[in-house]
């Protein structure tokens, strides 16, 4: 970082919490690793903390800091390592196909390309199944013709 940016963030003091639940996050923390429900929890605080919060409100809290402390900072993931990895796999993938054309000698290659080009093409379909014309409107074939008879 530039030693610029740093000193703008260096003069920066830290800011406060914005949640009323943020002083007792060991406590909830606690009291739920304890088995206790989020009601319980919201209930115990407006007792002996005298801290009026929801149930939801105290989920909310600790679902937002566990989601926060799951995620990784995305600058401490390197992207380096991922596209590594990729490399690697698609590298060994390269090599395990090229040694699998290695082993064919040259000549077998050549007639499985002549026996490809000597055999027929498919056949296509019928075109009585479907006729297009602009002119006129979509019909549907008679029922007494089955559509796939193999002709």
């Amino acid at each position: 970082m530039d030693d610029k940016f740093q000193e703008i963030l260096d003069g920066m003091p830290e800011k406060p919490p914005r949640s009323s639940l943020e002083p007792y996050r060991e406590l909830i923390n606690e009291l739920r690793r304890r088995g206790r429900t989020y009601r319980e929890i919201a209930h115990i605080l407006a007792e002996k903390c005298q801290l009026r919060a929801a149930a939801s409100t105290v989920n909310r809290f600790l679902r937002k800091r566990k989601v926060a402390r799951a995620k990784p900072p995305a600058r401490l993931t390197p992207k380096a390592k991922t596209v590594s990895v990729t490399t690697r796999a698609a590298t060994e993938r390269i090599a395990s196909s090229n040694v699998q054309e290695e082993s064919l000698p040259h000549d077998d290659v050549q007639q499985r390309i002549a026996a490809l080009k000597l055999k027929p093409a498919p056949a296509r379909s019928s075109p009585d199944l479907f006729r297009y014309d602009p002119n006129e409107p979509l019909h549907l074939p008679p029922k007494d013709r089955k559509p796939n008879s193999g002709e």
